[in-house]
């Protein structure tokens, strides 16, 4: 199990790591386009998607290759998926929030909490969700990654919110 973890949370991870300094330092200017302002605002862009997905693709394709001692194409693919599944599974939180009135990079004032458990567990929940049935393994391997994923996504939160890479918890 913990082979197939790494090959799920590594890429996944660094790729997400790497965007926020994307974000940051304000790169691929020509992918900053919202994907649709009035319904996830301003932050959901495609630059995310194309950046996060490509990247996932390529690192789980040399991880995978690592791992397994085999550089399937097919690796390639679930890593794009997976890319593609964490940025889109991000879209309902924020049309939930754009809804609420909660503008884009914001924190809401009531029920933080829950915002904060909503913003952890959105994308977390896609992925492994995808991988599991992309795998084809038992449902309870879904569990076991989404609670060492949002257990991960937490702690990782703090770290690079501490270290001032991210902005918000």
């Amino acid at each position: 199990m913990l082979k197939i973890g790494m090959e799920l949370f590594i890429p996944i991870i660094i790729s997400n790591i790497a965007h926020m300094f994307v974000v940051k330092k304000d790169l691929f200017k020509f992918l900053k386009i919202p994907v649709f302002t009035n319904a996830f605002g301003e932050n959901k862009t495609y630059r995310g998607f194309v950046f996060v997905g490509l990247l996932t693709g390529i690192l789980q394709f040399i991880f995978n290759g690592l791992l397994y001692k085999s550089f399937a194409a097919e690796s390639f693919g679930l890593g794009l998926i997976l890319g593609l599944t964490y940025m889109f599974s991000e879209l309902p939180n924020s049309f939930l929030k754009r809804r609420l009135g909660i503008r884009s990079g914001e924190k809401p004032q009531r029920n933080s909490w829950l915002f904060t458990i909503l913003d952890k567990t959105d994308s977390t929940f896609g992925v492994c969700l995808v991988f599991i049935l992309y795998k084809n393994l038992p449902s309870v391997y879904f569990l076991k990654f989404f609670t060492m994923a949002f257990l991960t996504h937490l702690f990782l939160s703090k770290v690079l919110h501490q270290l001032r890479i991210k902005e918000s918890l």
